[in-house]
């Protein structure tokens, strides 16, 4: 897996540019500053035992305390944002570098309407004749993905967040309309992994350093959740930079990284990883003999993960019809009916929706209670990561083309499918107004979710399927002003609660893009079965339960 070595040589700074273009941001150097920490207790007590992490920068050359004078301003002071604790968010302002009308910026619509009206005149030939309908077309629509693209970028540079000085990340949403900002105004470490491939295709590294390196500092905050201490290690689910006044000095400030482990999200949700986690901790580990029992420990729990995986969650037209007609109650070794599942848990639904080429990983909600959903994100990476083996993988692939009205629609890509609805949909998720049928995380479509199959399509080596679904993105998505999610089963209507200029939603459209202008560039993010996992599987498959494991049979003795 080359995930993990390309982290270890972002944080070296030894990596070489994957992706060239003329666009590069100039991020700074982070070899300049040394960053020095202190926990501190007594600020703002009133939130969470006040977990706030002070960060100063000191100047080498001088060695006493510099306070860099940041090119930022507070969130309540920057297009109409406000700030409901009073602290703000700190992100830069840059000015846009769009067209000019009557001596005047033009904003983005402006400029999408001067891009628009540029393509329709290229579309004329010199003579005033109109070119053939073919050739106009292709014009038109490489203008137009070029005119999203750029704008993507400009969009992505306005989202970066700057600590002393320093870029250490992107905030979740910067939506100019809306004045409830929410915690979208945070960097959140799972809606930053789009941005930081996008910056690393491009050859900019510094903020994807500065971003890993001041998340493992914040892995060390000694933290309290309710009455539980969680261990040293745990990834925050965001964090904030704030500015505080500075101990001792009414008039000066200090800028400090504010962490939050989950406890102020909605429903308080933790970051959770397991199985890519596993592949890149083994990445890591150095073979050697202090590290060899670890990694022999770690294969061996990959083994029974991707052997369990594979073999009972998997579904099909042939498993189908296999569990169809499952007998129930067996008690034996050689039970075919391991889990007890019961045929009349199969959903209507599903039997008429199973192609007859393709499948996928089902979920799970309990011993022998299956979920039989299509989950998009789990499934692709189950792709990209080879949990699922490379004819398992093409099936993913081969239902997603079968399925693409329901799937893809008019926005790529269904977060599951289909949704809940009625009494199933009021008994597990609790009548949320949120997540109503087709809807956010219950059979919405997510943008950003088009780099993610635009990873497993390149591994399988059909990156045709993602420039289908990249198309369909291009003619709506930038006009719908970047939002973070579209509702209905068809992804016709913007999302009722969607954040518009989502960051990620951005990031992974121009992460879709450059990969695959450059297929090569997507060895960093996939990883390829190795021969001991391989041969690991046999051996579980020869030893696999199914076959009948009475008393070994005993030689006949004959009385003569």
């Amino acid at each position: 897996m080359a995930t993990a070595a390309t982290v270890v040589q972002v944080c070296a700074g030894s990596v070489s540019c994957l992706y060239s273009s003329k666009t590069h941001f100039s991020t700074g150097s982070f070899s300049r500053s040394i960053i020095r920490y202190k926990k501190r207790r007594d600020y703002n007590k009133s939130c969470c035992n006040g977990n706030i992490y002070h960060f100063h920068c000191v100047n080498v050359a001088s060695n006493r305390l510099e306070l860099f004078k940041c090119n930022c301003q507070r969130s309540e002071n920057v297009s109409g944002l406000t700030s409901e604790d009073g602290n703000g968010a700190w992100y830069v302002d840059n000015a846009k570098d769009y067209p000019t009308i009557n001596g005047n910026k033009a904003n983005v619509l402006e400029s999408e309407k001067i891009k628009e009206s540029s393509s329709e005149r290229e579309a004329f030939s010199s003579n005033g004749s109109v070119r053939r309908n073919g050739a106009i077309q292709d014009t038109l629509q490489k203008d137009i993905a070029n005119s999203v693209e750029d704008e993507a970028w400009e969009l992505l540079k306005e989202s970066m967040v700057y600590y002393c000085g320093s870029p250490v990340g992107t905030i979740a949403a910067k939506d100019p309309t809306s004045s409830n900002v929410l915690n979208y105004d945070q960097v959140f470490i799972r809606d930053f992994v789009p941005s930081g491939i996008a910056f690393l295709l491009k050859g900019d590294y510094d903020i994807v350093r500065n971003f890993i390196l001041h998340t493992l500092q914040l892995q060390s905050w000694e933290k309290t959740m309710d009455c539980h201490s969680p261990g040293q290690g745990l990834m925050p689910a965001s964090f904030k930079v704030r500015t505080v006044p500075l101990d001792g000095d009414d008039f000066a400030t200090e800028e400090v990284l504010d962490p939050d482990f989950g406890e102020a999200a909605i429903g308080r949700v933790a970051p959770a990883l397991f199985h890519s986690a596993l592949l890149c901790a083994r990445e890591m580990l150095a073979p050697e003999d202090g590290s060899a029992d670890l990694i022999r420990a770690l294969n061996s729990r990959l083994v029974a993960l991707s052997f369990h995986i594979r073999e009972y969650y998997w579904i099909d037209m042939r498993k189908l019809n296999e569990i169809y007609r499952y007998k129930t109650e067996e008690y034996s070794y050689d039970a075919v009916n391991k889990f007890n599942i019961y045929p009349d848990q199969i959903p209507p639904w599903l039997v008429e929706w199973m192609p007859s080429k393709g499948g996928y990983l089902i979920g799970n909600l309990q011993p022998a209670h299956m979920d039989f959903r299509f989950f998009s994100l789990g499934n692709l990476w189950s792709v990209v990561s080879s949990l699922s083996t490379v004819e398992q993988s093409h099936a993913i692939l081969d239902l997603i083309e079968a399925k693409w009205l329901d799937l893809v629609a008019d926005m790529p890509f269904k977060i599951c499918y289909p949704a809940l609805e009625g009494k199933e949909w009021q008994i597990i998720t609790g009548c949320d107004p949120k997540n109503t049928p087709w809807s956010y995380h219950n059979g919405g479509s997510w943008p950003t979710l088009l780099w993610q199959l635009t990873v497993a399509c390149i591994k399988m080596n059909r990156p045709e399927i993602a420039e289908k679904a990249i198309k369909i993105a291009e003619k709506r998505i930038s006009k719908d002003k970047w939002p973070e999610y579209y509702d209905t089963k068809k992804a016709r209507f913007i999302g009722k609660q969607a954040q518009l200029y989502q960051t990620w939603s951005i990031a992974g459209y121009l992460v879709a893009k450059l990969l695959l202008a450059n297929p090569n560039a997507a060895k960093i993010l996939i990883t390829e079965e190795d021969s001991e996992l391989i041969n690991a599987f046999s051996c579980a498959i020869t030893a696999n339960p199914r076959r009948k494991r009475g008393p070994k049979s005993l030689q006949k003795t004959y009385i003569v």
